[in-house]
Order: structure tokens, then C-alpha cells, then sequence
């Protein structure tokens, strides 16, 4: 595939997501989309400002399902069988980064600070690398691609429940049954993973493969699947990222930091086999 191609896709891509994010931030009823005024929230309430970037996430899930059906249908007909995804979003990028900040502080009412748009950036620009990347991979070996899909569902819970640890906080649950909900999410995706390589010690799981699965099962196909099945008809709002994500930091950047964690340590206690 010619880097012509590849540019002509980034276009592609990048005039769409540009298009989405200049109608959600600039034309579309933002007490629908981010659901101002709900509860009393506003533009700049924690609970909206997740929104505001959840934007970003959601939207490099169905661009990444677009690449791949894009994919999916040229090795049929001979035209994408050499694509590069990275290659495309390297493009892609030049005028997103550009274009997206200037949507998000100078379209809409009321204008939205930078360091909104810059988070929401990030989050498409994470969420676009990991669904290309294992869209790419889909094509050279769609049958291993699965096999680290199922490895990875045992962590999904993990990445969810880990967070409880700060539901005392709120008022909704009792510290000791938030630790033993956090403290099962860890060990049960630790065995869950235990075993998968256990499962795979002669065709030996890649501890990359299964952390981007992981990341994009929970963080980019479950906000997709809220948008589609669990908003109301007519309001097709954007999910709060508190659904997904701790609200503190630290809590955020622990649970990243264990998810490698977890992963290269059931590799190390599971050592390969020759075949």
C-alpha cells in the first residue's frame, strides 16, 4: 500500500473525528451530550469533565472498529493488505492536535479551557493507537488476536473493581467489603491469568497483546456498549468516566502500574514449554 493511500485514510479519519468533536463540543445541546444541568452539574463539575474526555475514548473505539472493517474488507479485495495503522494516525495527527484544541476552547458555550481539550486529545489519540494497533494484528493472525481477547476478559474485572477502594469516600460502601472487592478483582485476574499461561506454555501469549486487549475491552468496547445500549432514545449521552475509571489519580495510576504487574509476573511463574 503506497503512503499515498495511507495519507488518504488519515485524511479520512481525521475529517471525521474533527467532524465529531466540532458537533458534540460545537452545535449538538450540550445538556444532552454531557448532560448539563442533570443533577445540578455543570460545565466545569468533575463529573462533566470526565465526560469531556470519555468524548475522546468513545470515538477511537468506533474509528478503530471503522479501520478494521476498512481492513476486513480490502484483504478481500487485495487493497489494504499493507496497510499501517501507525502510519495512518502519524498522519492523522498533524491536523487532530490543532484541530480538536481549537474546537474545544473556541466552539460552544460555555468555552472550555485547555487543559480540557488536551486530556480529551490524549485520550482519542491513546484509544486510536491501541484499537489500530490490534486491528493491524487482526490481519496477520486473527486466531491469536482471539485467543489474547478471552486471556485478557479475566483482567477486565480488575480494571473496574479495583477502584472500589474509594467508594467509602463517596458513602457507598463500607471500607472493609470495598478492600475484598478489590482485593478479589486482583487475585481473580491474577489466576484467571495464571492459568491462561499455563494454558499457552507451548504457544506462548504475548504480555503486550494481552495488556492492549485488556486496556481496549474495558476502557474502549464497555463505553461503546453503554453509548449503544444503555442510553436512553433520544439522549445519546457520553458516559461519566467514573463508570470506568478511578476518580483519584494515585488509585488511576496504581492500577496501571499493577495490570503490567500482574501480567509479567503470571508469565514468570509460568515458563515456556518446547513443543
Amino acid at each position: 500500500m503506497s503512503p499515498r493511500s495511507e495519507k488518504f485514510l488519515a485524511a479520512f479519519f481525521a475529517l471525521i473525528a474533527l467532524g465529531v468533536y466540532g458537533y458534540i463540543f460545537g452545535y449538538a445541546d450540550r445538556r444532552i451530550v454531557f448532560l448539563y444541568e442533570h443533577l445540578g452539574f455543570t460545565a466545569y463539575d468533575p463529573i462533566t469533565v470526565g465526560r469531556y474526555w470519555m468524548a475522546g475514548l468513545l470515538l477511537s473505539g468506533f474509528l478503530s472498529l471503522l479501520y478494521m472493517l476498512i481492513r476486513v474488507v480490502g484483504r478481500f479485495t487485495l487493497i489494504s493488505n499493507h496497510l499501517s495503522g501507525m502510519k495512518i494516525l502519524q498522519y492523522a495527527f498533524l491536523p487532530l492536535i490543532p484541530g480538536i484544541l481549537l474546537i474545544i476552547t473556541l466552539m460552544g458555550e460555555p468555552r472550555l479551557d485547555i487543559s480540557i481539550a488536551f486530556s480529551s486529545l490524549l485520550a482519542l489519540m491513546v484509544g486510536l493507537v491501541i484499537g489500530f494497533n490490534l486491528a493491524d494484528h487482526s490481519m496477520t493472525d486473527f486466531r491469536r488476536l482471539i485467543q489474547h481477547f478471552l486471556a485478557s476478559l479475566g483482567l477486565v474485572p480488575f480494571l473496574l473493581l479495583f477502584r472500589a477502594l474509594e467508594l467509602p469516600g463517596k458513602g457507598f460502601l463500607a471500607m472493609p467489603l470495598a478492600v475484598l472487592i478489590s482485593v478479589l478483582s486482583l487475585a481473580g485476574g491474577f489466576l484467571w491469568l495464571y492459568l491462561a499461561f499455563r494454558l499457552h506454555q507451548t504457544n506462548r501469549l504475548s504480555k503486550s497483546l494481552l495488556i492492549q486487549c485488556t486496556l481496549a475491552i474495558a476502557y474502549l468496547g464497555l463505553p461503546m456498549a453503554h453509548f449503544l445500549v444503555a442510553t436512553p432514545p433520544g439522549i445519546p449521552y457520553i458516559t461519566s468516566s467514573d463508570n470506568f475509571f478511578a476518580d483519584h489519580w494515585t488509585l488511576r495510576i496504581l492500577t496501571w502500574v499493577l495490570l503490567p504487574l500482574l501480567v509479567f509476573t503470571a508469565a514468570k511463574l509460568t515458563p515456556p514449554k518446547n513443543p
